[in-house]
């Protein structure tokens, strides 16, 4: 029978989730039928991290994707090949520090496969856009401006809630707050910008800082300019003596 890895991400952040693979078994390559074949008893498979560099980069491999128990061992079970997964899934930890790693299955009779190489990158910070224009006293969409933790450009989920500090380049002209959170679990949180005063074609910066995390490569570009008044609801042709005429004013950016 042929083992086979599915599901291992190689490309990873430190203090993401854990990676969710599964082992997988199939009849022998040259039969007519290989992917149809399953086990006729349950089969115990060993699952290792293999060659981890710096030994430690992940702490091992789980049966949960929180909490849970460290495990060298699945069971692909009768009368199945674990395609499915199901309850076949297991877990790759967070990886604690950069570095890199593979994973490797083995079992009696059958060939060992070992996944390509896992690299694990230090995580960096991005904004999901670039340039913002507001009005001057007015704030920003409420989900106009969001920061995403993210690693090789691709935003992750991590384990743990991350806090975020921002700033902006001339507070005197466009503000933000002091700091987000992006929750445990989550990879993005919003926040908005106070236009507080006109910035005449000359942009403010906002960058944002967190710990362990290098600062986004692209910053916004922000642009303070006068609110918009207009008129809503004025009838243009009317009647003597007809009911009141209801209206409102609106400001936008």
């Amino acid at each position: 029978p042929v083992l086979s890895l599915t599901g291992v991400d190689t490309s990873r952040s430190v203090g993401e989730a854990r990676d969710n693979f599964y082992v997988r078994v199939s009849g022998p390559a040259g039969g007519p039928s290989p992917s149809g074949q399953t086990m006729a008893a349950d089969t115990p498979v060993s699952v290792a991290i293999t060659e981890a560099n710096p030994a430690g980069v992940v702490d091992g491999i789980y049966n949960a994707d929180t909490a849970g128990t460290v495990i060298t061992q699945v069971v692909i079970p009768a009368g199945g090949d674990n395609s499915t997964a199901g309850s076949g899934w297991s877990y790759i930890a967070a990886p604690s520090t950069a570095g890199t790693y593979k994973v490797s299955a083995s079992a009696t009779g059958m060939n060992t496969v070992t996944s390509p190489v896992v690299t694990v990158s230090a995580p960096e910070l991005k904004f999901t856009q670039t340039t913002e224009v507001v009005g001057k006293g007015m704030r920003g969409y409420h989900y106009s401006l969001y920061v995403q933790r993210a690693v090789n450009g691709t935003a992750f989920s991590g384990v743990e809630a991350l806090v975020v500090n921002l700033s902006s380049s001339d507070p005197s002209k466009a503000s933000v707050p002091a700091s987000v959170t992006i929750p445990a679990g989550s990879s993005t949180a919003y926040f908005q910008v106070t236009g507080v005063d006109l910035t005449g074609g000359t942009a403010v910066t906002i960058d944002a800082t967190a710990a362990g995390h290098s600062a986004p490569a692209t910053k916004v570009q922000v642009q303070v300019a006068e609110p918009v008044l207009s008129l809503t609801g004025v009838d243009t042709s009317r009647s003597v003596g007809e009911a009141r005429d209801n209206f409102y004013v609106r400001v936008s950016g």
